[in-house]
Parts: structure tokens; sequence; C-alpha cells
């Protein structure tokens, strides 16, 4: 049976200041990349088959470190970052093109970035 694991990004430099972000893309700080490799470890005894994550950077670097600290998560296959999917109904993720022998596809899609919340 197929299983989803939600993962919130790591701690971004703004985040350790205490600053809103929301749309804003700022990366990871020091401790953001050290969490996401103690979820990584957390996360070794699952096998991700594809991965969804928003377009903001610091969850994409999140996701990437989760996946490539443990080789077990991927089975030993590279993450593939791949641009194009339709994020009005995210058709197309499906139908991935690559060797999935040898890749990971990691999908961005702005439907699952923060909330905008304009001038706050």
């Amino acid at each position: 049976m197929a299983k989803l694991i939600l993962i919130r990004h790591g701690q971004s430099l703004w985040n350790a200041e205490n600053k809103f972000t929301g749309w804003v893309d700022v990366p990871l700080g020091e401790q953001g990349r050290a969490e996401a490799t103690i979820a990584s470890c957390k996360l070794k005894d699952y096998r991700v088959r594809v991965c969804f994550t928003s377009m903001l950077f610091r969850a994409i670097e999140t996701a990437i470190v989760i996946l490539t600290e443990v080789d077990d998560i991927c089975d030993g296959r590279i993450p593939i970052i791949k641009h194009g999917v339709d994020d009005r109904d995210c058709h197309g993720w499906d139908q991935y093109k690559g060797d999935r022998e040898q890749e990971l596809p990691v999908y961005p899609t702005a439907m699952l970035d923060e909330r905008y919340y304009g001038e706050l």
C-alpha cells in the first residue's frame, strides 16, 4: 500500500530571525539543513518513488537533502527536478518520461506554496 509522507521545510534564514517569509524565496540556514538531515535518518526505512514540493527554494532544498542523505530512501536513484507540471490540476506527473530505475522525479508545484499574505 502506498504511503503519503508530509514534511515541512527546515528552518530558513528568515525563520531564524523570526521574520515572516510567505512567498519570499529564502533559502535554508545551517539549522534547516541539519533538520533535513535528521528527517532523512528518520525516513530511512521508507522508499520514495515520487516527490512533490512547493516552488520555494527552501522546500526544494529540504527535499533534496532528505532524498540524498540516506541512499536507501531513493534506492540509489538520483532525484531529478522536473518542471512543467500543469499547476492547475497537476496532470502530467504520472507521465514521467525519464528512467525510473535511475531517477526519482521531484515535481515543484505552486499548489504547495505557502499562502500569499500581501504586505503583511
